[in-house]
C-alpha cells in the first residue's frame, strides 16, 4: 500500500470531522439539560423536610412519616430518610450505617451520565487536531497534484484545517466548565444530605430515648396535645 493509497482511505476531510464535533457538542448540551433537570427535581430543602420529621415522630406518626418520604419519592433526602424510618427500631449506628448507603446510590444517581462530559472534555480537543491533520495532509496532497507552491495555495487548505482543532478546543472548554459545575454541585448536596442525615440520625435516637427534642428542631404539638395541654393549663 503507497501513500498515495493511504491518503485516499483517508480523504475524509479535516472539515468532516466538524461533524462529530458537532455532534459531541449536541451530545454534550443534552447531558447538561438532563442533570439539570434531574438535580433540580431531586433538591429540597433540607431543614424543612428534617422538621417535618420531627413533626411527625414527635406525634408518633411513624407510617405517616413514611408515607410522606415515599410521596415525595423525588427527593434524593426523602429516600435516604425512608431508609432511616424503617430502621428506627435499630441502634443508632445501624440507622446511619444504613442511611450512608443511600447516599451513596444517591451520589451514583447525581453522577450518572458525568463521565460523558468528562470522556468528550479529554478526546475533543484530540479530534479536532486530527481533523487538522486530515487538511493539511489534504492540502499538501493537492499541492502534489497541480503543482503549484506559495502561501495563496496552502493558506487556504490550512486555514480551513485549522478550523477543526479550534471547534475541538471550544467543545472541550465548555464540557470541562460543565463538568466541574456538576461535580461542584454534587459535592455540596451530598454534604447537605450527610449533614441532615446525621441530625437525622441523632432525632431518632432522641425518639426513642425519650429525650426531649433540641430547640433547632421545631416541633407541631398535634390538636390531641395541644387540647390536653390547653385543659392542664386550666
Amino acid at each position: 500500500m503507497n501513500m498515495q493509497t493511504i491518503i485516499n482511505y483517508m480523504n475524509i476531510g479535516g472539515v468532516d470531522v466538524l461533524y462529530v464535533l458537532a455532534f459531541c457538542s449536541v451530545l454534550v448540551v443534552f447531558v447538561c439539560l438532563e442533570r439539570l433537570y434531574y438535580v433540580y427535581r431531586s433538591s429540597t430543602d433540607g431543614e424543612w423536610f428534617l422538621k417535618q420529621m420531627a413533626n411527625f415522630l414527635a406525634n408518633n406518626h411513624l407510617n405517616d412519616a413514611i408515607a410522606f418520604c415515599g410521596s415525595e419519592g423525588k427527593k434524593l433526602i426523602a429516600g435516604v430518610f425512608q431508609i432511616g424510618l424503617y430502621r428506627s427500631h435499630c441502634n443508632r449506628e445501624d440507622i446511619m450505617d444504613a442511611m450512608t448507603v443511600g447516599i451513596s446510590d444517591a451520589t451514583r444517581s447525581l453522577e450518572s451520565n458525568l463521565s460523558i462530559l468528562g470522556t468528550i472534555a479529554v478526546i475533543a480537543p484530540f479530534v479536532g487536531l486530527f481533523g487538522t491533520v486530515l487538511g493539511i495532509i489534504q492540502a499538501f496532497n493537492e499541492i502534489s497534484k497541480h503543482g503549484r507552491t506559495g502561501i495563496a495555495t496552502v493558506g487556504a487548505g490550512v486555514a480551513e484545517a485549522l478550523v477543526t482543532t479550534a471547534a475541538g478546543l471550544l467543545v472541550a472548554i465548555l464540557s470541562v466548565v460543565a463538568f466541574n459545575y456538576f461535580k461542584s454541585k454534587i459535592k455540596r448536596m451530598v454534604g447537605e444530605m450527610t449533614d441532615y442525615a446525621s441530625r437525622f440520625g441523632e432525632l431518632l435516637y432522641f425518639i426513642q430515648s425519650g429525650v426531649r427534642l433540641p430547640a433547632d428542631i421545631m416541633v407541631e404539638t398535634s390538636p390531641d396535645k395541644k387540647e390536653k395541654s390547653a385543659a392542664a393549663a386550666k
